[in-house]
């Protein structure tokens, strides 16, 4: 029998949180929108330190040379810096760089997403009564499959994320935008409780999609042999969704490399800068991988760290309870000092 498990949204858990959780979710590419909007407009802003990035659109990159930082674009065009950022997603070609034998694999899983308004919820008897409180994350477990809900756009849309063995859902690998049958989720879910099932046959068949839950083994670092390329987010370490820690990690990223990056008197500290980067995130990133695999109950990749870091006691405490910003300026700072003292 499925069972019930509630997450509060607002308040920490047994106090251990720092502050609010945040839902940034992305079934469709406009509900990020707002998000990607203020990344795009604060990099391009006059404001801060540092001259604006200027964002090309329109294009693709053809190919790129991280030993000479250069990149060429499928117009015939060729850019080059001091660094490449390869910020390419799960199929990433820039991480060839730091590995080429590294291959995305399938997970156990597949996932159908969807999203319900809250008005259509309330006005349904059989489901109105789940709404005794806006903070919370439902996930309701059964054996071998979970349904997720989370409010997000201000408590307008309910989110619904429905996990399942791949086996029992037809997933074409790299098609993102393949529709799933509602029929299949509605019989996959069919031991969950009435009110579950009531939420699920809300479900847009002009929306509902099925994803494959992608994963890849853990990279031997973040940065290549070169010192002139970091690679970031999926394309460093694609997370399965069983800790919601993917978009947090690719923000924590470039929240790091922004710091370390920073203050730089010449080009040619790029490399040890980058490995201050991979000093900042390598550990954090691939143990948070280890812990969302085991919570999923997904191949766990074992890495030097597990032994010492990794405790499911305090899962919950470790992807939480983090300042990335402040993290990295002390390793920074840390940097700087020895340099000024010679050691």
């Amino acid at each position: 029998m499925p069972w019930l498990f509630v997450i509060p949204t607002k308040r920490p858990p047994l106090g251990a949180l720092p502050g609010p959780w945040l839902f940034v979710h992305g079934i469709l590419p406009h509900l990020r929108a707002a998000l990607h909007a203020q990344l795009r407009d604060t990099a391009t802003s006059q404001d801060g330190n540092g001259p604006p990035a200027k964002v090309t659109y329109s294009c693709r990159v053809a190919s790129f040379d991280a030993e000479n930082e250069t990149v060429s674009f499928d117009d015939g065009s060729t850019k080059r810096g001091d660094l490449i950022i390869g910020a390419d997603g799960v199929t990433s070609v820039t991480r060839k760089q730091i590995d080429p034998n590294i291959q995305v694999k399938y997970g156990r899983h597949s996932a159908f997403r969807f999203l319900v308004s809250e008005k259509e919820a309330l006005a349904d008897l059989r489901t109105s009564t789940w709404f005794s409180t806006r903070s919370t994350m439902d996930i309701w477990y059964s054996a071998d499959s979970k349904v997720v809900m989370y409010r997000c756009q201000d408590n307008e849309l309910l989110n619904f994320v429905c996990i399942h063995p791949a086996s029992k859902s037809s997933t074409i690998a790299g098609d993102w935008h393949k529709l799933a049958e509602k029929g299949v989720l509605l019989e996959l879910f069919s031991e969950f409780e009435p009110r579950v099932l009531a939420m699920l046959e809300k479900a847009d068949p002009k929306s509902l999609r099925v994803y494959p839950l992608l994963d890849m083994n853990t990279l031997p670092s973040f940065i290549s042999a070169t010192g002139r390329l970091a690679s970031l987010g999926d394309a460093a370490h694609p997370f399965l969704p069983h800790l919601a820690q993917g978009g947090a990690m690719a923000i924590e990223d470039g929240v790091s490399l922004g710091v370390v990056m920073s203050q730089l008197d010449s080009v040619e500290e790029v490399p040890e800068r980058l490995k201050l980067y991979k000093q900042a995130r390598y550990e954090r990133a691939t143990v948070i991988q280890e812990y969302t695999c085991r919570v999923g109950g997904d191949s766990v990749k074992q890495n030097e760290h597990s032994a010492a870091k990794l405790s499911l006691n305090d899962y919950m405490q470790y992807p939480y309870s983090h300042d990335e910003h402040l993290a990295s300026e002390d390793i920074l700072r840390n940097h700087l000092r020895s340099k000024q003292s010679g050691v």
